[in-house]
């Protein structure tokens, strides 16, 4: 500690104490508990819900639905009175 404090590279001082270059080295350092990809969380499945939108494209209805959630404009089309047409979203 005093060493480095008095301005000698930190570089120089860590070789002293015996370490091996490549333990020093950042990019080579070993990932404690297993592989490097097992610190990476596996993504989980998520539902993504639905978008209602007029069937025949007439009216600017573009509304998406939460699963579970109501759905929108009853589900039929105001205009066209038709059932909307439904794309995952």
């Amino acid at each position: 500690m005093q060493t480095v404090l008095a301005e000698t590279p930190v570089r120089q001082v860590i070789a002293r104490l015996g370490f091996a270059e490549h333990e020093l080295d950042e990019e080579a350092a070993a990932v404690r508990g297993g592989e490097p990809w097992d610190m990476i969380p596996l993504p989980s499945p998520r539902p993504a819900g639905e978008i209602y939108r007029c069937p025949d494209g007439w009216c600017s209805l573009n509304q998406l639905r939460e699963p579970g959630g109501p759905l929108p404009s009853e589900g039929r089309c105001w205009l066209c009175d038709r059932p909307l047409r439904i794309v995952e979203a």
